[in-house]
C-alpha cells in the first residue's frame, strides 16, 4: 500500500541521514590533523618523533581508529598502520587495502585546500567509515603536501548505536551476502 510505502520510505531516509550525520562528525574529527604544522612536517620529513608522541595506543583508542594512513603527495607512503582497539595492537596495513584504497582518486588526492572525502568502504574485514583531507599548514594554506586517511570499522556496537537512533532493525550486508 502507500502507507507502507511511504513509511518504507521515510524509514530509510532517516537510516541515510543518521549514516551522513555519523561520516560529517567523524571527518570533522581530524580536521586538526590535517591542517596542522606538525603534519605538514612529518609528512616530508617522516619523523618517527612525529608518530611516537601522537599516535601511541592511548590516543587511537580514544579516538576509536582503526586504521591511519599518511600519503606524499608523490604517492608514497610516509606512515600506515591498522589498529586493533581489543589488543591495542598496531599491525601493518595490507597491500590489498593500499591497491584498493590506491585506486580511488578521490581518497588518495585532493587538488582543493578544502576538499574531504568521507563515505564508508565495504573491506573485507567489514564496513569502515573512511575520510581523506589534504594535508596544509595550520592555516589551511597550502600547497597540499599530501593526503591523511583515517578509518574507522562500523562494527556490532556501531550499527546497535546507528539502529536505536533511528529506532529500527538494521543490519549490514555484503551485496552477494544470500540474506541479503
Amino acid at each position: 500500500t502507500q502507507a507502507e510505502e511511504r513509511q518504507t520510505r521515510q524509514v530509510v531516509r532517516g537510516v541515510v541521514n543518521v549514516f551522513a550525520q555519523n561520516q560529517e562528525e567523524f571527518s570533522d574529527s581530524f580536521v586538526d590533523w590535517s591542517a596542522w604544522d606538525g603534519t605538514y612536517t612529518f609528512i616530508e620529513d617522516a619523523d618517527p618523533q612525529y608518530i611516537q608522541s601522537n599516535l601511541i595506543p592511548e590516543a587511537l583508542v580514544n579516538l576509536k581508529l582503526n586504521l591511519v594512513l599518511f600519503v606524499h603527495h608523490s604517492g608514497r607512503i610516509v606512515f600506515g598502520t591498522r589498529f586493533d582497539l581489543k589488543t591495542q595492537q598496531q599491525t601493518p596495513i595490507p597491500q590489498e587495502l593500499i591497491e584498493q584504497f590506491a585506486n580511488s582518486d578521490r581518497l588518495w588526492q585532493h587538488n582543493d585546500l578544502t576538499s574531504r572525502t568521507t563515505g564508508i568502504l565495504l573491506l573485507p574485514s567489514g564496513p569502515m567509515v573512511i575520510t581523506s583531507q589534504p594535508i596544509v599548514t595550520t592555516k589551511g594554506i597550502g600547497p597540499i603536501r599530501g593526503t591523511v586517511i583515517f578509518g574507522r570499522y562500523l562494527d556490532a556496537d556501531a550499527i546497535k548505536k546507528l539502529a536505536q537512533i533511528n529506532r529500527v532493525s538494521l543490519k549490514i550486508y555484503p551485496v552477494n551476502e544470500a540474506e541479503l
